[in-house]
């Protein structure tokens, strides 16, 4: 854990260096970590044998769970969310930014379509929406909305736990 880049390099950078040393190993690590970067051949220096974050997140109330976070610019989108336990399902119009969000049950038609699961990858940051739509699990109901709910959702750093709980 470092608190700056320069004290992320400066602990990879003597990890590496201490003398007679032949294998360093790195569990439980985020999936977007720089190392591959800082080393002449990551690629070949680098070998992954598992790959998690640690995470798991189930909405139990829409509105309260998309009003508690803050989004990375300001934009409004309606959600239609399947829940097949049905908790947290039905439409809901989020309007956010990086102040912070509200959002309601609605009637206005939606932008998107998804279940709870894709909610719930959506909500962490770590997946684009364009991705979650290939793997079938987000319907783009008005042209654009992807896009849109991009720049809502996707945080600049990827979400990751490095504690077991």
């Amino acid at each position: 854990m470092a608190a700056d880049a320069d004290a992320y390099l400066g602990l990879w950078r003597y990890c590496a260096e201490v003398d007679l040393v032949g294998e360093v190993t790195a569990e439980m690590r985020p999936t977007s970590e720089p190392l591959e970067w800082l080393l002449y051949d990551g690629r070949k220096a680098l070998q992954q044998t598992i790959r998690t974050d640690f995470l798991w997140v189930r909405p139990l109330d829409t509105p309260k769970f998309l009003a508690a976070r803050r989004y990375v610019a300001e934009d409004q989108l309606t959600l239609e969310v399947d829940d097949p336990l049905g908790m947290a399902g039905g439409r809901y119009s989020l309007e956010g930014g990086p102040q912070g969000a509200t959002c309601q049950p609605s009637e206005r038609s939606a932008d998107l379509h998804l279940g709870i699961s894709a909610l719930s990858a959506l909500s962490l940051g770590g997946v684009h929406p364009g991705v979650l739509a290939m793997a079938g699990l987000i319907d783009e109901l008005t042209p654009g909305s992807l896009d849109r709910a991009a720049r809502l959702f996707v945080w600049p750093v990827t979400p990751w736990c490095s504690t077991f709980f």
